[in-house]
């Protein structure tokens, strides 16, 4: 008997951009997992784009995991499909870098690079129309993390944190000096943050309900449009 999936934690997602380089998607990668059992089922999240799906493992994916009634270690992933890429999170990063192990699928994953220290740059200075008016800044950056070059040519990291941080005359006087690695941003239409994002794909946001991965959904389509995604070919897949 197939056992119905408990509710989707509120909770920290973390995952990543990726391309998955298999005829069947992620139809296929939870078939990888499943072996000779039924895969896990995707269901769709009402109003949204997105599907979520459990997985059920031999182990603990994590120190103090438990099963549950049936001896089973189950976790719940999202997933976004668009095409050969996806947006696929979990409650620990960790347990994305499993499920693409576990699948054996390493070679098959590419991971895109992002190019946040231009985003972060357009967020503080929004580009010119072709009138040379600007325009404007969609989103507010809620936190920014980088590197800057210290005494002795020692490499520190940095990181800055507030509403909107491009505001604050500490933070645009220091931007030419770091090289960003990594960046949080905020809905200013909403109040609230809805994702932190680094330079190779890896994310995380805060599964609220349905409606906050429509925002998310909102704001990679800003990431692509505005050309801060560049997809690589060949094997590019790390652990975040």
């Amino acid at each position: 008997m197939k056992l119905s999936n408990p509710p989707l934690p509120k909770a920290v997602f973390a995952g990543r951009l990726c391309r998955i380089r298999l005829e069947g998607g992620i139809d296929e990668v939870l078939q990888r997992i499943a072996g000779n059992r039924e895969p896990a089922r995707l269901n769709d999240i009402s109003g949204t784009k997105w599907k979520s799906f459990w997985i059920s493992f031999p182990r603990a994916l994590s120190s103090g995991d438990e099963p549950d009634e049936y001896g089973n270690f189950i976790y719940p992933f999202l997933c976004r499909v668009s095409d050969d890429r996806y947006i696929i999170a979990s409650t620990d990063s960790n347990f994305v870098n499993f499920l693409i192990e576990f699948a054996e699928i390493e070679n098959l994953v590419d991971s895109p690079r992002v190019l946040v220290d231009r985003a972060a740059r357009d967020l503080v200075l929004p580009p010119l129309d072709e009138n040379g008016k600007s325009l404007g800044r969609r989103y507010t950056l809620g936190a920014v993390y980088g590197a800057v070059e210290g005494y002795a040519r020692a490499l520190r990291n940095v990181s800055f944190f507030g509403d909107d941080i491009a505001e604050a005359e500490l933070f645009r006087y220091s931007l030419n000096q770091i090289s960003v690695n990594r960046l949080t941003l905020r809905d200013p239409n909403v109040d609230k943050e809805v994702m932190s994002i680094n330079a190779t794909g890896g994310l995380d946001f805060h599964f609220r309900n349905p409606a906050q991965l429509n925002l998310l959904d909102a704001l990679t389509g800003f990431f692509r449009n505005n050309q801060y995604i560049e997809w690589r070919r060949g094997r590019t897949w790390e652990p975040q």
